[in-house]
């Protein structure tokens, strides 16, 4: 609404009509449907319909492309990004997005959606202890400077207490970020975005002192 408040009703008259002449309108709702899919999807996690998911909202070439949450996660092409979603379903939390206040930048082949929503996960707190001490482990028989993995350690070993102590039901929020193109007609994911919102110091630093 502040957005067509901006407009003088001529120029949003205007706008809405060029919408229109370009199918803008009619793809807006296609693209949301494909929203809704990919939501329902994630809700079910049914890996007998594994195949039909990714063959439906997917382009199938290797060109696709995924960034996940986690620095590791990069998926390149269809195989890989289905083994992304397989994942997501066996293992990962309970992904709810907020599909009607996605905001569509639409084009006539290309498209972005912007999305935000919310990842829960219950996270048993000897689980978590137990994590956390294989995440330490590997810091101790990594290749870092002895004062690097000891400022490591204290840092995780407080994240993981605090966390622990807050309980097992844990809810991030999450972004997401869908580029799609059109082929015979048709909307399809071609890249994705996850991401959290950091509150705290960003990490993933690059210390050159221990390169």
């Amino acid at each position: 609404m502040k957005f067509i408040k901006k407009l003088d009703y001529k120029n949003y008259v205007n706008l809405i009509g060029m919408e229109k002449k370009m199918g803008i309108g009619k793809d807006k709702i296609a693209i949301k449907e494909l929203l809704e899919k990919f939501q329902k999807g994630y809700i079910e996690r049914d890996l007998n319909n594994l195949d039909s998911f990714m063959s439906e909202l997917f382009v199938n070439n290797d060109d696709v492309f995924i960034i996940g949450t986690a620095e590791d996660e990069i998926f390149i092409g269809y195989e890989q990004a289905k083994k992304l979603v397989e994942g997501d379903w066996r293992y990962w939390g309970d992904l709810r997005i907020d599909v009607d206040n996605a905001h569509i930048n639409c084009g006539t082949d290309m498209t972005y959606i912007t999305a935000f929503g919310t990842v829960e996960l219950k996270i048993e707190t000897d689980n978590s202890l137990k994590m956390a001490l294989n995440d330490l482990d590997t810091v101790i028989k990594s290749e870092k400077q002895d004062k690097e993995k000891l400022m490591t350690i204290c840092r995780k070993a407080c994240t993981y207490l605090v966390e622990a102590s807050r309980g097992e039901k844990h809810i991030w929020k999450i972004r997401l970020t869908i580029g799609l193109v059109k082929q015979n007609n048709k909307w399809l994911i071609n890249n994705m975005h996850f991401s959290h919102p950091i509150g705290d110091y960003p990490g993933g630093r690059i210390i050159e002192a221990y390169q």
